[in-house]
């Protein structure tokens, strides 16, 4: 007698991946790479800016956000971006000119980038039993579209503050203090890089913890100032915020937000959604931190806690969606422990991380010339949107019931 075979969510994820690699490699084989123009930013005229941009802001004026408008991350990681740019010649670097970019500050992106994908595979590791799923995860990150046409594209710092989180989340409930401490640091370094981390600070108000939840603080708000003592002071301060204030008002249409999702319908349909689009991501960032706080599951907490930082913000970069590894490590390694063989919910929510972590080649000129953004980004976004969306619904159904009884 034959054994049934049972597709666990795990496999489904996997499962969906797999074969839109496979299907994504073939259509770039047989249409030539006919479709790496329209996936690349700006169809490869600015190469890794992100990560060059910032390098010559800061090599150039110590008060680096005097620099540019787009000088715009907090001073924390422009000590790495000094380092950075005094290990070149002069001339490496021209700003948003990639193809006058020296050979040089190329093999310096290369070895960074090879570091930061040894330290995912190892944040990855910590939340795995079994090396090979380990593996496995680590390469449908690093392999999708997310990953290679956004984040490693644009150069975006985003990836740091991914590891930094992945490791925090594995350490704040270990056993050793210094563990929970360290955790307390990394979250604190990740939000003096990126801002937004400083929400997982909600995980250590939910669970009454309010020694660390001060600590975690205090933590946050010295890395966060004391660097600006070496960039501009109290004047380079001001000018953080106004370059702040300026990118955050340049919000485009597309899917990078709630904001500019609204926006980009009431242009499609020609109807005045300006109110809507600035009230409504208030209005569910307050919902989500809500929820957050009284979400059973830990993934589902972390997925909240994700959308918070990617979706609610007026201004998003499609890069910053990598971000969801964090709940997708917790869920795939709840699932990989769990007893339960098959269930609906944990089979969709690991199609919908299969949507945000696959990659996704196809792209007609007649799609995007309609969408304004490639297929891979219409069917993520769309996947994040919609199971933000299901998530929240779910959450609030349970918290009615619970109420009520």
């Amino acid at each position: 007698m034959t054994k049934k075979i049972r597709l666990r969510p795990i496999h489904s994820y996997f499962l969906l991946t797999g074969i839109l690699f496979l299907v994504s490699l073939a259509y770039l084989f047989f249409t030539r790479g006919a479709s790496l123009d329209q996936l690349i930013f700006q169809r490869g005229t600015d190469h890794f800016m992100d990560f060059f941009n910032h390098i010559d802001y800061v090599k150039h004026h110590r008060n680096v956000y005097f620099e540019s408008p787009h000088a715009c991350f907090p001073p924390l990681i422009y000590f790495m971006y000094y380092v950075f740019g005094h290990m070149m010649p002069d001339g490496m670097i021209v700003r948003f000119q990639a193809g006058m970019t020296g050979g040089y500050a190329y093999l310096l992106y290369a070895a960074y980038t090879a570091v930061l994908a040894v330290l995912f595979a190892f944040a990855v590791g910590r939340f795995f039993k079994d090396g090979r799923i380990s593996l496995a995860v680590t390469g449908t990150v690093l392999f999708s579209d997310l990953f290679l046409f956004h984040v490693l594209e644009r150069g975006n710092s985003v990836m740091i503050v991914v590891v930094l989180l992945m490791l925090a989340v594995s350490l704040k409930d270990s056993d050793s203090a210094w563990k929970r401490e360290l955790a307390l640091i990394l979250i604190a370094v990740a939000a003096a890089v990126k801002l937004y981390p400083a929400v997982f600070g909600l995980l250590y108000l939910r669970e009454k913890r309010w020694k660390e939840a001060i600590r975690l603080t205090v933590y946050g708000i010295l890395l966060f100032m004391l660097p600006f003592l070496f960039f501009g002071g109290f004047e380079g301060f001001t000018a953080f915020l106004a370059n702040q204030q300026t990118i955050q008002s340049t919000a485009g249409s597309g899917f990078g937000s709630i904001h500019s999702v609204i926006l980009w319908i009431g242009e499609k349909t020609g109807t005045d959604l300006s109110i809507l689009s600035s009230v409504l991501p208030i209005a569910v960032g307050g919902l989500l931190i809500f929820l957050t706080v009284i979400s059973k599951e830990r993934w589902v907490r972390l997925f909240f806690l994700t959308c918070i930082m990617t979706l609610v913000p007026f201004w998003s970069g499609s890069y910053t969606r990598i971000l969801f590894a964090v709940p997708l490590a917790v869920f795939l390694s709840d699932e990989e422990r769990s007893a339960e063989k098959k269930s609906a919910f944990g089979t969709a929510a690991a199609l919908a991380f299969g949507l945000i972590f696959s990659l996704f080649t196809m792209a007609p000129l007649r799609f995007t010339s309609v969408f304004q953004d490639t297929p891979a980004t219409v069917v993520r976004e769309a996947g994040i949107f919609v199971f933000m969306v299901f998530l929240m619904v779910r959450g609030s159904v349970k918290w009615i019931r619970s109420f009520k009884k």
